[in-house]
């Protein structure tokens, strides 16, 4: 889930940046790239208009169109086959799929996802970050 963007103005960071689109390739999936979200300025309790402005201003991150007009952020479910899910009792004696599960344990304990963020209106790589994956691993449990 990415929900916010931070300016940085010390590191020549484009003020004028309007949206936003990442690419990232997560585990065995396919390249992926987001849609692109706006960026939508939130003013910072305590902050004179001129501090808000400068440098660190904070940007929520909006989905486009009709249908997620004001939705919060950019959600991305990705699904594991291999019978990872907790409900999917059959394969559990597979050898095969305890290999895939555990696989995917480990890369999820010692990897760390590269996310590239690209300014959507010039398509120019604006930066890149780093996301460590440890947090992921949640025996089966839904991320609230």
């Amino acid at each position: 889930q990415l929900v916010a963007y931070k300016r940085h103005d010390a590191f020549n960071v484009p003020t004028n940046l309007k949206s936003l689109y990442f690419t990232f390739q997560f585990y065995d999936f396919p390249c992926t790239t987001t849609e692109r979200v706006i960026l939508e300025e939130q003013p910072e309790a305590g902050l004179s208009h001129h501090q808000q402005n400068g440098d660190g201003g904070m940007c929520m991150l909006v989905r486009e169109g009709a249908a997620n007009a004001g939705a919060p952020g950019l959600l991305l479910k990705y699904v594991v086959g291999g019978g990872v899910s907790a409900g999917d009792q059959s394969d559990d004696d597979n050898e095969e799929t305890q290999q895939r599960r555990m696989h995917f344990c480990r890369y999820l304990q010692t990897r760390a996802l590269s996310i590239d963020v690209f300014d959507a209106e010039s398509l120019l790589q604006h930066g890149s970050l780093s996301v460590d994956l440890k947090g992921l691993l949640r025996q089966g449990r839904e991320f609230s």
